[in-house]
């Protein structure tokens, strides 16, 4: 991000590590950890789009991020470290409740505390990271990535979802709405979790409808054994609707160009939403 306001902030920050302006530490006024202040702008507009920025201990950031997750009307996509915090496991349990589509990928499935089994048994797509290969170090959150008119927002920085990122080490969090940056989080992610072993027949939450292959090469199905669907409605990353498709039918299959969509998708019992990757 090119910004002089960010980057001023993010000094100011240093600055009270540093414990001086100059070119040499002064150890004797270097604060870390809780003995910090909130003392940093936290909003900003860059090119047109809303930026937030928080530095841990100092700044409640964890409120912050429940507050996005606690936003979220269709998608939220988690990858993280460690996940250990009980607010942000209840925020995202609380957001596939309520009809929310939840994905995540965690490395330290078996630390203590883990939120892992919570969310497992929650009913949450989760996929473990912790034995396979290498280390998924990623600590980011997407949320309602394909939809332009709701808010879509990525949450990234340093801060893994644990208590002592909020109370003890020094991090840094970037909160950024903007459709194009929640949308290339998002291809990294689904990349990623097909890598990883994640489902690609996804099941629309609260419902018998499942979606596949997800991501397709072009042709989509939609199944509902219990329900039948009375017409699906295909809309691009923009919010544009660019197909309805009135059907009866307890399967239905189509065709899309390469791109992202979201479909919504009525049955004779209530109306359901689901993103959608052709490759």
């Amino acid at each position: 991000i090119d910004n002089t306001s960010l980057a001023l902030a993010y000094t100011t920050e240093f600055n009270e590590m540093w414990g001086s302006i100059g070119a040499n530490p002064n150890f004797a006024n270097s604060l870390f950890g809780p003995d910090k202040t909130d003392n940093t702008v936290h909003s900003f507009t860059i090119g047109g789009s809303s930026v937030e920025s928080y530095f841990s201990p100092t700044d409640n950031t964890t409120a912050q991020i429940v507050d996005e997750i606690n936003s979220a009307d269709f998608t939220l996509d988690i990858a993280m470290f460690t996940f250990i915090n009980n607010d942000l496991g209840d925020a995202v349990i609380a957001a596939k409740n309520r009809g929310v589509l939840v994905r995540c990928i965690i490395e330290n499935t078996s630390y203590l505390g883990s939120e892992y089994n919570g969310l497992v048994s929650a009913g949450i797509n989760v996929v473990s990271h912790q034995s396979l290969p290498y280390d998924f170090h990623h600590k980011y959150c997407i949320i309602d990535a394909n939809t332009s008119s709701s808010n879509p927002t990525v949450i990234t920085g340093s801060h893994n979802w644990t208590n002592s990122a909020e109370d003890e080490y020094d991090e840094n969090t970037l909160i950024v709405h903007d459709l194009t940056i929640a949308q290339q989080y998002w291809e990294e992610f689904s990349q990623r979790w097909q890598e990883f072993g994640g489902s690609s027949i996804e099941t629309i939450e609260g419902s018998n409808l499942s979606v596949f292959p997800n991501p397709s090469n072009g042709s989509i199905t939609i199944q509902s054994p219990k329900e039948n669907i009375e017409e699906i409605e295909v809309y691009n990353q923009a919010g544009k609707l660019i197909s309805s498709i009135k059907e009866n039918s307890c399967t239905i299959t189509f065709n899309l160009p390469s791109g992202l969509y979201i479909l919504q998708m009525k049955t004779d019992k209530s109306t359901y939403f689901q993103r959608v990757s052709v490759q």
